[in-house]
């Protein structure tokens, strides 16, 4: 890291270029990405071992690694699980929980499985098959992080929820500060989560990542369309964007959701405006 930090001082890079094999391994990529990050500068690994860049790249800012340069386009896109991603829908299920993020990136692995039927369907569909020539990378960051502190909020609502029903006295923060030096979730964002939570429990309640989504908003409903327009499926993309309108929104169309329940199945429905607790039924015939 020494011998290029007189480089950024001098104003010379725009990008940094490094291999994890060259440079010293992951710790030195690493502070590489620090001290890119302290002067606007993005890194992007480069190279063959893309477990270290990957590893990199998770764990920084999309504002200081935006990419990796490798051989991705080689590799079967196929995804594998573990169960995380189940385990986590499932919870969210249980406790009655919006966990739309996790549940989506995890059917999108599933959908990433059945690679044949996949193959084959596609030289039977109709879809155009356009390809995007250029992408606004700013824009894109933009919905990256937006989508990002999305799911962080939503994986917190699970632990603050499980937390209640089992009497855990789980401390957010806390947690935060030791997920900083984890492999996984490890990232500037879960750094500030520390002191984000010392400050409330509920991270879309803070003003400033608040204003973080909230300025984010043309730039992702800019990618989505584009992604509309070019049939490219991000449903992680997709369902950040639209828990955030959905949370953010006093009044959603469950009234017909609710008016169609008690219609088939007499489930009953509430009223606005009364706050007696009543639940009414209607015989819609």
């Amino acid at each position: 890291p020494i011998a290029f930090n007189r480089f950024l001082k001098a104003g010379a890079l725009q990008v940094v270029q490094s291999d994890p094999e060259w440079c010293g391994g992951v710790s030195e990529l690493l502070k590489m990405a620090t001290i890119c990050s302290a002067y606007d500068v993005h890194l992007i690994p480069h190279g063959h071992n893309i477990h270290a860049a990957l590893h990199v790249v998770a764990s920084q800012s999309p504002m200081t690694c935006p990419l990796v340069e490798y051989l991705i386009d080689k590799i079967l896109d196929k995804a594998g699980n573990k169960g995380t991603g189940s385990w986590s829908t499932i919870s969210a299920l249980e406790y009655g929980l919006a966990n739309t993020m996790m549940s989506s990136a995890t059917f999108a692995r599933y959908v990433s499985a059945f690679k044949n039927l996949r193959t084959e369907l596609s030289r039977d569909t109709s879809l155009s098959k356009l390809e995007i020539k250029t992408v606004d990378l700013e824009a894109l960051k933009r919905m990256y992080y937006f989508s990002s502190i999305i799911n962080h909020h939503q994986g917190f609502e699970i632990m603050k929820e499980a937390s209640k029903v089992h009497n855990w006295n789980l401390d957010l923060s806390d947690i935060s500060r030791v997920w900083s030096n984890g492999c996984i979730i490890r990232s500037q964002f879960i750094n500030k989560c520390h002191s984000y939570f010392k400050a409330g429990d509920n991270l879309l309640k803070n003003a400033e990542i608040f204003s973080i989504l909230e300025e984010a908003i043309p730039a992702c409903k800019s990618m989505l369309a584009r992604y509309i327009e070019f049939e490219v499926p991000s449903p992680c993309f997709y369902s950040a964007f639209n828990y955030f309108i959905s949370i953010t929104q006093s009044d959603l169309p469950a009234n017909m959701i609710q008016a169609q329940r008690d219609y088939f199945g007499a489930h009953t429905y509430q009223l606005k405006g009364d706050d007696s607790g009543r639940f009414y039924h209607t015989e819609w015939d």
